[in-house]
């Protein structure tokens, strides 16, 4: 099992994906980037602006890629390591990947822009929240 302490603590920044700095979909990438999994999360790749993090084309855009590229998992307890997990939290729409345990690794929410921080959550914090899983296949 790949050690996820090395993800823990990187700062938030908007359109980032390295372990200075990433959003919810930037740790997502350099999660697979890093295990050399292939997967990049990019479709018709235009970077979104932290205005327009939260607009519905940027998720339908992301969605209809991991619809493609992925397998979904049905529920929460079918989740394997390494799986992308979508949860939402008070109407907003996050990402994570699941560790092991019940643990997601994701951003910490709410989001503060170059402050919060990436953190493993337990299954009792981010299930009631569960939305939709993502598997490689």
């Amino acid at each position: 099992m790949f050690d996820s302490d090395q993800y823990i603590g990187i700062r938030h920044i908007t359109n980032g994906d390295t372990f200075d700095g990433c959003d919810c979909l930037g740790l997502v990438r350099l999660f697979y980037k890093e295990h050399k999994w292939g997967l990049t999360f990019k479709d018709k790749g235009a970077p979104v602006t932290a205005e327009h993090i939260h607009d519905k084309e940027n998720w339908d855009r992301l969605f209809r890629y991991l619809n493609r590229k992925m397998k979904r998992v049905a529920s929460s307890d079918q989740l394997e390591f390494g799986d992308v997990v979508v949860f939402n939290v008070d109407g907003d729409l996050h990402l994570g990947i699941y560790q092991q345990e019940g643990m997601v690794l994701a951003m910490s929410v709410p989001v503060v822009e170059g402050k919060t921080k990436s953190v493993l959550y337990h299954r009792r914090i981010w299930e009631k929240a569960f939305k939709r899983g993502y598997r490689r296949v």
